[in-house]
């Protein structure tokens, strides 16, 4: 680890942070009854989520 590795910022994390907002905005739009937009949101959701476990090193690994 370099000197200024800790000023990175990590991507992994910044995806990790959209993922939870996505599904806090479908949960939102599900109790609102907007059903369209929630399986639209749900959708995104997931769509990130993959490419969140595409991103972070396996356990092993860190």
């Amino acid at each position: 680890m370099g000197l200024f590795d800790w000023f990175r910022r990590d991507p992994a994390a910044e995806l990790a942070r959209r993922v939870a907002a996505k599904w806090e905005e479908a949960m939102q739009l599900q109790r609102r009854g907007k059903i369209v937009e929630y399986a639209e949101a749900v959708a995104e959701a997931e769509r990130l989520q993959a490419e969140l476990e595409g991103v972070k090193p396996p356990l092993g690994d860190r």
